[in-house]
């Protein structure tokens, strides 16, 4: 739909069927980009929609039809682009995520796996959150992330990787600080925690994101079934020097010159008449 200011209304542009709903959007700089039973991309000038995966590349197939036949739908799309100049997209799945260009071509040749079952996604440059039913993963993502480590090397470069051990996290929004978001956590039904989560004290170590000394990242030959898993992944549950609780970011908000009013407990009212 398109707004008219003189009517002050919204005026029908193009409607199309979907098998399912509309997951997630991204508007490029052209074109829409759009998850629903697949991810579609919707021409902004003459409204024309095709799928927005390359159908003729061999290596993307199994995202093109596999996860149709599998029921893995869409959750996300999101910019991870270094440049203007040249746009990067991750799509996201419910078991995956695949590196694309603005033409829907694969630009990487590994995926993001992973085996607990996600529902949420964020990146805050460079830093990529996965939200699963009981933990949050915090990738680093480079552009050495997820290749090959030289051509025709079976060795992949995989980013630096935790998880972080939370009661039903559940993404807000993005932080002003660099690499933070916003989350809540909830233990019981009345009671819930507005979290920032620092990617940077997550993934410690690399603070210059250009760097490409190999010996920073983990490197793992390709697994005998074929698949490539992360060498160094690291497992625990979440402490106050990675996870801070907006009362206490409120003095460094602050002293950057941003006015928060923050309450750390959140109570939630039952209203329901008995």
């Amino acid at each position: 739909m398109k707004w008219e200011a003189e009517k002050k209304a919204f005026l029908l542009c193009k409607e199309m069927e979907t098998a399912e709903p509309c997951s997630c959007l991204h508007f490029a700089p052209h074109s829409v980009i759009v998850g629903c039973d697949k991810f579609f991309e919707i021409d902004l000038k003459d409204y024309s929609v095709e799928e927005f995966l390359d159908g003729s590349d061999p290596s993307l197939a199994y995202a093109v039809l596999g996860t149709h036949h599998l029921k893995s739908f869409p959750v996300a799309v999101l910019d991870i682009s270094s440049s203007v100049t040249n746009p990067e997209y991750l799509l996201c799945f419910h078991e995956f995520a695949v590196f694309v260009d603005a033409y829907g071509r694969k630009t990487r040749e590994e995926d993001v796996k992973w085996s607990h079952i996600s529902f949420a996604f964020a990146f805050q440059k460079p830093y990529l959150f996965i939200f699963h039913f009981a933990l949050v993963e915090v990738l680093r993502i480079t552009s050495k992330s997820f290749t090959k480590l030289e051509k025709g090397s079976d060795k992949v470069v995989f980013p630096q990787q935790v998880m972080l051990e939370l009661p039903n996290p559940q993404f807000l929004g993005t932080s002003i600080s660099h690499g933070s978001i916003f989350l809540s956590t909830s233990s019981d039904i009345k009671y819930g925690e507005l979290l920032k989560l620092e990617g940077n004290l997550a993934c410690p170590g690399i603070e210059d994101e250009s760097i490409s000394t190999l010996d920073t990242y983990g490197i793992q030959s390709d697994a005998g079934d074929g698949h490539s898993t992360p060498d160094d992944q690291s497992e625990f549950s979440f402490t106050s020097s990675v996870v801070q609780s907006l009362e206490e970011t409120d003095e460094d908000e602050r002293a950057n010159g941003y006015n928060c009013e923050y309450n750390r407990r959140v109570k939630f009212e039952n209203n329901a008449k008995h």
